[in-house]
């Protein structure tokens, strides 16, 4: 008999690229944490009330590409990253899609709802103040490109006046 957790973990899409089928999963939390931790903006890009296509201006193909490789469950992966780099634009970004499509089914705001009411504030208020912030500058910042993006706010930073915020 399988196990239930076979039957839906992970849940997954595949997505043509180049002809072939690609495997995209959801993000992990433990996964979403560290790209969180390592570039805020990974947040903002999930958050339904950001502008997704200023966000991915800032993030820049390198950051796409470390997302897509967690998604095709290569984490960390340079070589997986590299590859990804040289794939067309538009498959990059239909990975992304997918990723926020299966990390975060019912949207971001439900997302944290959810996790509030099961007792993970704390857990979410590190990564809600990195999303506040840098969804803030996104908003002051209009006019930011991928040639001139508005300076990230850091993890440490956003979290030094919190008590009891610990550094990642």
């Amino acid at each position: 008999m399988m196990d239930e957790l076979d039957d839906i973990a992970p849940a997954f899409e595949l997505v043509e690229i180049g002809g072939k089928p690609l495997k995209i999963i959801g993000l992990s939390w433990p996964v979403l944490r560290t790209l969180a931790t390592a570039s805020p903006e990974v947040i903002a890009l999930m958050a339904e009330k950001a502008d997704r296509a200023q966000v991915i201006a800032r993030m820049g193909p390198e950051l796409l590409a470390r997302i897509a490789a967690a998604a095709i469950g290569r984490p960390g992966d340079a070589k997986a990253q590299a590859r990804l780099l040289n794939l067309a634009a538009g498959d990059l970004v239909e990975i992304i899609a997918r990723t926020l499509k299966l990390t975060l089914p019912r949207g971001f705001d439900p997302f944290v709802q959810m996790a509030e009411q099961i007792g993970l504030g704390s857990a979410l208020a590190e990564i809600s103040s990195v999303f506040s912030a840098n969804l803030q500058a996104l908003r002051q910042s209009p006019a930011a490109s991928a040639e001139n993006p508005p300076a990230a706010v850091s993890p440490r930073a956003s979290n030094s006046s919190s008590p009891g915020a610990t550094a990642p």
